[in-house]
């Protein structure tokens, strides 16, 4: 019985949020993280149909990877709302990223592919360890507020509040929960943008130069 991967699709999309020269802002320009992170050449659907390709083998409405002898295209509905198309976008640059093989007849394995990079979008669109933050300093996390901070659907949206509460910090590892540190403290403006009294109370750059200065102690 195949289960997702969630574990290996949030390390991956951490190591994107950290990495990544693009990502210094939310919502950031998903095609031009697509062109950091990846060979993958982008079209619209209507630049395909002028080009004869038919489009409707594709088998999505939204987007479809596809592999075209050595080169990849990702092909995109530029008529779909923006906030729509980011999402489906990095959903399809997430099945490249973590692996996924392009063609996949198991209807399970399938499945569960598809979750995986559900999650892998989600996170790299909205962080966890954002919002996290955001109520550790009690401000609401709403669905018209996700949606105008990060760029996002009404669904992503509220799917994403929704599965936060599934998440268990404390299951983390040292590593991980040191991980989650560098990505908040690299999107430290944003944060101090919706908590006014964040800055003034706690920075994470002066705390990891705390732990450093600890760890000189032995």
């Amino acid at each position: 019985m195949h289960k997702p991967d969630f574990a290996t699709s949030y390390a991956n999309a951490n190591r994107i949020l950290v990495q990544s020269q693009v990502i210094d802002r939310f919502p950031f320009p998903v095609k031009q993280l697509i062109h950091e992170q990846s060979d993958i050449r982008l079209c619209t659907f209507a630049k395909a149909i002028q080009a004869g390709i038919d489009i409707y083998a594709f088998g999505s409405n939204s987007a479809d990877l596809i592999k075209y002898g050595d080169k990849k295209i990702l092909f995109y509905n530029d008529a779909l709302p923006i906030e729509h198309n980011r999402y489906s976008l990095l959903h399809e640059f997430g099945h490249d990223y973590n692996g996924h093989p392009l063609d996949c007849s198991d209807n399970e394995l399938y499945d569960c592919f598809e979750i995986e990079t559900n999650w892998f979008a989600a996170q790299l669109l909205m962080p966890a360890q954002l919002l996290r933050e955001l109520q550790n300093y009690g401000y609401p996390l709403t669905v018209p507020f996700l949606r105008k901070a990060f760029g996002v659907s009404r669904e992503a949206a509220a799917k994403r509040i929704e599965n936060l509460t599934r998440m268990n910090y404390e299951w983390k590892s040292m590593e991980e929960k040191e991980f989650d540190d560098i990505i908040l403290q690299r999107h430290q403006a944003f944060l101090d943008r919706y908590c006014k009294n964040r800055s003034d109370v706690y920075s994470y750059e002066e705390e990891l130069n705390r732990q450093q200065e600890r760890d000189n102690w032995y």
